[in-house]
Formats: structure tokens, sequence, C-alpha cells
């Protein structure tokens, strides 16, 4: 037996999707095939997986994807052009930015009634899972702020287990997303309290009760603690049966 993950892209996973402003949908879905198995395709590949062959065959854990990421708000914010050009940002980029420079973007954009939605890229997954079915988790480092607390709230509505207490300092991580009239989006990214996930955040609970592990390549990039954090997850889902799987994240995450 082999494990894949698959890509699903389909009309019902993006109509949920857009309700919750995400601009596109991408549902990755493990599952062991046979030798010489095709694979499935088309829109509907989520339900002719089903959720039994979605989640796995071991019915005693109680979670199905465990999430070790990045907990990132996103800010959705539009924007006029002139409003724009006086920021002197350059259209439909993605900036990585220091926390006063983010907390200044904010207060501008603050007047314009901006939506927030929890995100980063596991984290994303792991909303997922939970609006098909699954029960999911994720492991991120948020700070006791505005953001985290909306961040930690959001996920539970949704079912999703938040194992990591808030932390008493630092800022929650955020990304901005200006709209202009063009329906270009420009980012700019502050990783904040994301970059203090450490060994000790991580749940040895969660994930043995978790079918899967998945790991957000993002934090191999923010220091020796997340790295660290990264082999504490590994080392607990070796002794626990749970099996593991990588979302690359960016080509410098392998290249570097």
């Amino acid at each position: 037996m082999r494990a894949v993950a698959q890509s699903v892209r389909g009309s019902k996973v993006s109509s949920a999707a857009r309700g919750r402003g995400v601009f596109s949908a991408l549902v990755l879905v493990f599952r062991e095939i046979s030798p010489g198995e095709p694979l499935a395709r088309g829109p509907y590949l989520c339900q002719t997986i089903g959720r039994v062959q979605l989640l796995g065959k071991n019915t005693m854990k109680s979670l199905d994807v465990f999430g070790v990421c990045n907990g990132i708000v996103d800010i959705f914010s539009d924007i006029s052009e002139p409003e724009f050009g006086g920021l002197g940002f350059e259209k439909g980029t993605m900036r990585l930015v220091e926390a006063n420079d983010q907390h200044a973007l904010l207060r501008k954009v603050g007047a314009q009634n901006p939506v927030m939605r929890s995100g980063g890229s596991v984290a994303n997954s792991m909303i997922t899972v939970a609006q098909l079915g699954g029960k999911s988790a994720v492991c991120c480092h948020l700070a006791d702020d505005e953001y985290g607390r909306f961040y930690r709230d959001e996920c539970v509505s949704l079912g999703i287990h938040v194992p990591v207490p808030l932390s008493k300092s630092g800022a929650t991580g955020t990304c901005v997303v200006l709209l202009t009239p063009d329906a270009e989006r420009t980012m700019r990214t502050s990783l904040g309290a994301c970059t203090h996930l450490a060994p000790e955040h991580i749940d040895p609970k969660g994930i043995a009760d978790s079918k899967w592990l998945f790991i957000e390549g993002y934090v191999f990039s923010n220091s020796d603690a997340g790295r660290g954090a990264i082999k504490e997850s590994l080392r607990v889902a070796r002794e626990s049966d749970t099996k593991v799987a990588i979302t690359c994240s960016d080509a410098w995450i392998v290249s570097g």
C-alpha cells in the first residue's frame, strides 16, 4: 500500500471557500491506494472517496488531521486606486513586513471595515477538513490580542481543536490583503507570534489521537524553535502510528 495526496477542485468545495472569502480552494485528500490503482479524476473526488477512505482505517483515533502551522489572520480590505497609490506599494505583490509597519498599515485600513478570516496554508486545509465533516486541529502560536482571540474563537466555532494557549507576549501574525477595484490583490504579511512556535507547544496527545500529521513547510523557515517543533511532532507521530504529510509551501523552502 502507498499513500497519495490528491488535490480536489470542484464547485462544491469552491463555493464553500467563497463563503469564507477565499479566492480558490485546494483540498488535499490523503488515503491509501493499492498498487496499480488508477487515480480518480473529476470535481467530485471527495464524494467518490467518501468519509471512510478520507479519514483512514484507524477508527480508534479521534482526530483526522493534526496541523502544525503558522496561524495567520487574513484581513481583507477594499481600497480605492487613489488610496492605494498613496501607500507606495507595487500592485499584486506579497511582502513580509515588520510588526511596526504592519501596525501602521492596519491603522490605515481600519476605517475601511475590513473582513477577517483565520488563515495560513495548512490552517486553511484544516478548516476545509472540518467543513467536509472531518475532525482537525491547528497547532500554531497566537498572541493574546484582538487577532489571536478572533483566530481561536473562529476555529473553535468550526469544531477545530486549538491546543496551544494564547501567548501573553508578541502579536498574532496577520496578512493584510488590499483589494483594488481592478480585482488585484496586494498582500503584506507580518508573521509575528508564528515564529515563536517551539517544541513545548506540540501537543503529543493530539498527534497520537490523529490519523494524519500535516506539517506546513513555512514553519521550517521560522527559527530553530520552529524546526524543533517539527522534529518533536515527527517523533510523536512515529511513536503513535500517525501518518505524516508535509506541504513544501514554496520552492525556496526546498532549495534553501
